[in-house]
């Protein structure tokens, strides 16, 4: 999902000098934007508190569905706070709807098809808890593989008129035993190949 959005869409810088802060990034539903302001300073998107490096640097995030503003704050070392409305922009999902399938193909209803998808929600939960003091994203990011794209960020699919979960990624298609690198320096947290 952010790897995506860091990787194809025009960044959009935001800076100033008479502010304390600068942002640059994707100010779109999904989008990920780098900040960096004085060292010390504490930062809240939409009142909660993003982690701040020591050098001042920070990063924030807006959701799939994420309103049109969103309100940034930072409290500088010396007291002074400064508040800023960004804007975020809208974005087109690609929306899938499919009608006539069987409902067991739609709503899994086995004991083992249930007691797997809990599995597998609850190591992604997990996985997803950590909240590493590491700055492995200031680089930037690089596509781990070269190929078709064949699944956006934010698509979803209605089936049988039921919403299901949207796509949080984007899915490259390689042949079999292609070399996939790292985007970035980091730790990974859940390997599957179920998943």
């Amino acid at each position: 999902m952010l790897f995506f959005l860091a990787c194809t869409s025009a960044a959009v810088a935001r800076e100033s000098s008479t502010r304390p802060f600068e942002l640059s990034g994707n100010f779109v539903q999904g989008g990920l934007v780098v900040g960096r302001t004085l060292p010390g300073t504490r930062v809240y998107q939409d009142g909660q508190a993003l982690r701040v490096s020591d050098n001042g640097d920070f990063l924030l995030g807006f959701t799939r569905d994420a309103p049109e503003t969103s309100q940034l704050k930072l409290q500088l070392p010396g007291g002074d706070v400064v508040e800023q409305t960004l804007q975020v922009a809208a974005r087109d999902y690609r929306i899938q709807r499919i009608d006539g399938l069987p409902p067991g193909k739609v709503t899994p209803r086995s004991a083992e098809d249930l007691a797997h998808i809990r599995r597998d929600t609850a190591a992604v939960k997990k996985a997803r808890a950590r909240d590493d003091d590491r700055l492995d994203f200031l680089p930037g990011f690089d596509w781990p593989v070269l190929g078709p794209i064949s699944g956006v960020y934010g698509s979803q699919r209605i089936l049988n008129g039921e919403p299901r979960r949207p796509h949080f990624g984007v899915d490259v298609a390689a042949p079999v035993g292609t070399p996939v690198r790292a985007p970035a320096a980091g730790l990974v947290t859940l390997a599957d190949p179920n998943m």
